[in-house]
């Protein structure tokens, strides 16, 4: 009978000392950037937009008349996009996801994952708070 409570207290205080390290593991202190922070300079080469809604459908990003407003249209399917825009102006340009907030991360990581298998290295993602413009 001694034997077996001391493997009960061994098991107790192993599970007592897992939770403590798991609460310590939570506590790590992140600071994430704000958006207004990173106001950057403009990029030389010419960045592809692709909107991406709530739903996790895909959009194209065109500018308009004016340059400050993007407006988007719907795409097919992206990674023939992305296939079509790597043979035009090749792997190097740079492409920014403009999510909408509250779509699910396992879409953004699906959509990461098809540009990295097309090649494509220089890929960004902005959290946008408005709907996209259609």
């Amino acid at each position: 009978m001694s034997p077996l409570i001391d493997c009960v207290f061994l098991l107790l205080i192993f599970f007592l000392a897992t939770r403590m390290l798991k609460k310590w593991e939570k506590q790590i202190p992140i600071q994430l950037p704000e958006s207004e922070i990173q106001i950057g300079a403009e990029a030389d080469l010419p960045m592809t937009t692709i909107g991406v809604d709530s739903e996790g459908r895909v959009y194209e990003g065109q500018r308009g008349s004016s340059d400050s407003m993007l407006t988007y249209t719907p795409m097919g399917d992206l990674a023939t996009h992305l296939q079509r825009l790597a043979t035009e102006v090749g792997p190097s340009t740079p492409i920014q996801f403009a999510v909408q907030k509250g779509t699910d991360t396992q879409t953004v990581i699906t959509l990461l994952d098809v540009c990295q298998v097309q090649g494509f290295e220089n890929v960004s993602v902005r959290i946008r708070n408005q709907p996209l413009h259609l």
